[in-house]
Parts: C-alpha cells; structure tokens; sequence
C-alpha cells in the first residue's frame, strides 16, 4: 500500500491541484477531511472532483485518505512506542476499531500485530 502511494507521487505531483490536495491531506491527517474539503482545495466542483480524482487517481477520494492514513499509522508504529489509541489518534481515525478496520483491510494484519512485527522489543505499551 505504500508502494501504491509512492507510485502516485507522479500524478500527484504533474496534476498541482492533486498536489495542493495531497498537500492539504497531509498537513490535515488527524482532521476529519471531507470530499467536499478535497473539492475546496482543488476549486472544483464537488461532483466534478469526485470523478476526476478517481480518474487520475484511479480510487475514491475517501479510499485515498484511508489509505494515507493507514500509510502514516505505519511509520508512526515503526518510530515510536505510541499505543495504538495514539497512533489512531494521531492519523484523524475516531476509534481504535475504525483504525483497525482500515489497517487490517489494507495491510493484511491487525495494528498491535503489525507493531509487533515491525517494533518487537518497543511495543510494551499496546493499547
């Protein structure tokens, strides 16, 4: 998934109104994000940004921001001892549970599995 996201830095970056969203996404992860927010940034109609993100990007606006979250969740695992409620938190999601979803969809594993993967001997505090 963060290879998946790597490899849009391209679009992202040709497209400038992708890239002042992506921006925005970005500096405003912890923060509920709307696709109305994301038509904001992009001075786009909300209807009109919805199908041209999907084209460009090739997923929902929603789906993109999950995946970023879920993206940032990860390196935050792997660079620190934040339990998973800060961890989920920290990346705007409004539960554990909803972070748990998200992760384990996309990455496969469970949050507290994955940061004992990655972070064995630092994941003392897991909740």
């Amino acid at each position: 998934m963060e290879r998946m996201l790597r490899d849009l830095e391209p679009i992202m970056a040709y497209y400038g109104r992708l890239a002042r969203v992506q921006d925005h996404v970005r500096a405003h992860l912890s923060d509920r994000l709307a696709l109305a927010e994301g038509a904001r940034v992009a001075a786009c109609d909300p209807n009109y940004f919805s199908a041209w993100f999907h084209n460009c990007v090739g997923m929902t606006f929603s789906r993109w921001v999950k995946c970023m979250r879920v993206s940032q969740a990860c390196a935050i695992m792997r660079t620190s001892d934040a339990t998973i409620s800060e961890v989920a938190e920290a990346v705007g999601f409004r539960s554990v549970r909803t972070l748990d979803r998200a992760f384990s969809t996309l990455i496969g594993l469970p949050p507290l599995e994955y940061k004992l993967l990655v972070r064995p001997q630092g994941s003392s505090k897991s909740s």
